[in-house]
């Protein structure tokens, strides 16, 4: 049956369930220089250029100013399909719980970092994830001041599908979360 893996909002949209969106990013020279974001159902429209931070609406925005994971509202995603990375997701999810304020899936990548970016959610980690499903959210959390890398903590590779964002602040606690659970 393939990869039924999606984090785009797919699985919302064939339910009729609000939480997809149209997502676009462009890249030059391998880096992203315009991210967008558009809700269908909740009319929003988040965008990014490179350098020139990021809007809501024609309204700037930028991430929470939560500095612990204590009061932090985080989000995941997990894949429809019985993988390692929905093991991974899961067993993430009971630890990570008991640290955080709480935790919501909501089954778009990109509608999630959005949320980062607008200061709705405080960080985002997703196993197993298409890197066009956080391309145009990637953008838009760095120009709202987040941070976006790997679960390990380093650079983002797009042929290591397993990406973090937050809102810059709850780094240092959430990248040591992760290296407790796997050792990174």
């Amino acid at each position: 049956m393939g990869n039924r893996s999606n984090f785009d909002g797919t699985t919302n949209y064939v339910h009729v369930l609000p939480g997809y969106t149209i997502s676009v990013a462009l890249y030059c020279k391998g880096e992203a220089a315009y991210g967008i974001i558009y809700d269908l159902v909740a009319k929003e429209l988040f965008v990014a250029e490179r350098g020139k931070g990021a809007k809501l609406n024609g309204e700037a925005m930028c991430v929470s100013e939560h500095r612990y994971l204590s009061e932090s509202l985080v989000s995941t995603g997990l894949p429809a399909d019985n993988t390692s990375a929905r093991y991974h997701g899961l067993e993430d999810y009971v630890k990570i719980t008991p640290v955080t304020r709480d935790i919501r899936i909501l089954g778009s990548a990109d509608l999630q970092y959005a949320y980062v970016a607008a200061g709705r959610l405080d960080a985002v980690w997703i196993w197993g994830v298409n890197i066009w499903d956080i391309a145009g959210g990637r953008l838009i959390v760095e120009e709202a001041g987040g941070s976006v890398y790997q679960l390990d903590g380093s650079e983002v590779r797009f042929e290591f599908p397993h990406f973090t964002c937050t809102n810059g602040k709850i780094d240092k606690e959430w990248k040591a979360i992760f290296t407790s659970i796997h050792g990174f």
